[in-house]
């Protein structure tokens, strides 16, 4: 891991704000691209073999590169040099940060799959304003726990799969999504069935796992969840964390058919549920909420 200062001659493209990723060169040996990163976003930057290099250039702002050995600071005109990639390293960005990312292979930047998500959770948003930031706040909770569980963690597929675990609620109509009072059977089973099109949309794009992580997140352990009602064993820890990261940000949050819930009053509703959601997971989420680090990550 190596670090070094320069300075650059500024690049009109660096400075659209309308793109937040941009390829600017790629081959099948290498891939090179802009990004803008808003505060708290996390990037995440794996690879399946060891021979993978990944340099970061902060042209603006200041980002954190969180590896097992600790968090790194990367300012402005810095840059950080990765190399024989055997760890997930997740990237923070203390403010608007403008960054170039060069990989020595095209397999660790999924940007035509960002762009396409970055699009559809958009126009989820847009269809129902009471999920505005709970994709990436249940990214955010699902990668804090797992830390917590284990510093060296493989969050990448985690975060991946709870950053896009709701996409498939593209498909469900704005009047259900929207509805202030009870939903109707019929309206409850269109959906239900937002879990099972999340995972055809993400299998295009994404491995299998990550796909079928996504699209678990409402299963329960006592197999009263949906859309597969698995239980104990079945449900994988993957799924588990995202479960209970989703169930707590849907409590915290305001929604128009439930009061939001303090953190620490949902925490204990989840803990309160052990046939539903594992209590260990719960349990290491009551420890971050108590001392602040589930939103420091």
């Amino acid at each position: 891991m190596q670090m070094s200062e320069f300075q650059v001659i500024p690049n009109p493209i660096f400075h659209d704000t309308n793109k937040t990723v941009e390829e600017l060169f790629s081959n099948n040996s290498l891939q090179f691209a802009y990004y803008e990163v808003n505060p708290d976003r996390m990037m995440g930057f794996t690879a399946e073999t060891e021979d993978v290099t990944i340099i970061i250039y902060v042209i603006s702002g200041s980002v954190y590169i969180t590896t097992p050995d600790g968090k790194i600071k990367v300012s402005s005109h810095t840059s950080i040099v990765l190399d024989n990639i055997q760890h997930t390293y997740m990237l923070v960005a203390n403010e608007v940060s403008q960054l170039l990312v060069f990989t020595n292979t095209e397999k660790v930047q999924h940007i035509d799959a960002a762009n396409v998500f970055r699009k559809i959770i958009n126009e989820i948003e847009q269809k129902d304003i009471y999920t505005i930031g709970h994709s990436h706040r249940v990214r955010k909770y699902s990668s804090a726990i797992a830390l917590a569980l284990d510093p060296a963690y493989d969050i990448i597929p985690l975060a991946t799969a709870a950053g896009l675990h709701d996409v498939g609620k593209i498909k469900v109509p704005k009047e259900i999504l929207q509805k202030p009072g009870k939903l109707t059977q019929e309206e409850y089973q269109i959906i239900k069935k937002h879990p099972i099109d999340t995972y055809e949309l993400l299998k295009e794009y994404f491995e299998e796992d990550i796909a079928k992580m996504a699209s678990l997140h409402h299963e329960r352990l006592d197999g009263s969840g949906y859309p597969y009602g698995l239980k104990g064993e079945e449900i994988s820890l993957d799924v588990r964390i995202i479960a209970v990261a989703d169930a707590f940000d849907a409590m915290t949050s305001h929604r128009n058919y439930h009061k939001d819930m303090t953190y620490l009053e949902a925490v204990n509703e989840l803990e309160n549920l052990p046939e539903q959601y594992d209590k260990k997971i719960t349990a290491i989420l009551k420890q971050l909420v108590n001392d602040g680090s589930l939103f420091n990550i």
